[in-house]
């Protein structure tokens, strides 16, 4: 009988040490499962042009001549003025350089005509088709005057004209509205186009 009373008050301890353990010691929660890792995107992250403010397209394909320095003598300058006003003139198509496709003729030869001649109505056209783009009105005249200048250039005043007409360029990009480089279906006006191809390989000429 005592055993039997021993065995009781044993398994009542053992109970009631188990309660209270358990009172204590709740059961621990298992942490939930980590978030699924989502998918990575069909589309690569955008990141700002750092040089044009995150703004593309084609007013950032035509950017301003870069400093060719005082350019006080170049034996090549005359020459490439003379070979670009044929070639502008002699109805070949012409390419642009930042565009990539081929001028509208029409516009190569107005500023071929301009190279060529420095008349007063091939001023008047060249500048009149920049304005109605929406070029502002006195840069395209310095701009178109410069041009008109190295009708007249020689071996030595072909370098400062050729740099007279590249800052004229450079003013006339760095005031233009975003809209005139994107008014001819989405590029610059043709014309303008045309000048700066005319520019491009005479600035190479001068530049050291």
């Amino acid at each position: 009988m005592k055993s039997i009373l021993k065995l009781v008050a044993i398994g009542a301890i053992t109970a009631f040490a188990s309660t209270a353990y358990a009172q204590h010691h709740p059961p621990r929660t298992p942490p939930p499962p980590p978030p699924p890792t989502p998918a990575p995107s069909p589309h690569p992250p955008h990141h700002p042009n750092p040089n044009h403010s995150d703004v593309t397209g084609p007013h950032h394909a035509i950017d301003a001549f870069a400093p060719v320095g005082s350019a006080l003598s170049s034996p090549t300058a005359a020459p490439t003025v003379t070979a670009t006003a044929q070639a502008f003139t002699s109805g070949f198509a012409q390419v642009s350089p930042t565009m990539g496709g081929a001028i509208a003729p029409a516009a190569v030869l107005d500023v071929g005509t301009l190279i060529a001649s420095g008349s007063p109505q091939s001023e008047a056209a060249v500048g009149a088709a920049l304005t109605a783009r929406g070029a502002p009105a006195r840069e395209a005249q310095a701009l178109v005057h410069a041009m008109a200048k190295l009708a007249a250039v020689n071996e030595a005043s072909a370098p400062s004209a050729i740099l007279t007409a590249a800052r004229a360029y450079n003013g006339l990009v760095a005031n233009a509205p975003t809209g005139f480089f994107t008014s001819n279906g989405g590029q610059p006006p043709a014309v303008f186009l045309a000048i700066h191809a005319a520019l491009t390989p005479m600035i190479q000429s001068i530049a050291r």
